[in-house]
């Protein structure tokens, strides 16, 4: 059996998760900016949940 590393992807999703709710909270306090930033980091943590899943799809997909 080969092992196959897979790059991490629940990582990335909770600290997605976790801008978002910045963001959310940062609206509910009428910092604007602040919201800006947490949805800039959740759309880059999103970005590095997609890399992995491509990884993990391809390196999956090669060994069977």
């Amino acid at each position: 059996m080969k092992i196959v590393e897979i790059k991490d992807y629940a990582y990335p999703c909770m600290m997605a998760e976790k801008a978002l709710k910045n963001a959310y909270n940062a609206m509910l306090e009428n910092k604007k900016d602040q919201a800006i930033g947490e949805c800039i980091i959740a759309i880059h943590e999103i970005e590095d949940i997609i890399t992995a899943i491509q990884n993990a799809k391809i390196k999956t997909s090669t060994n069977s």
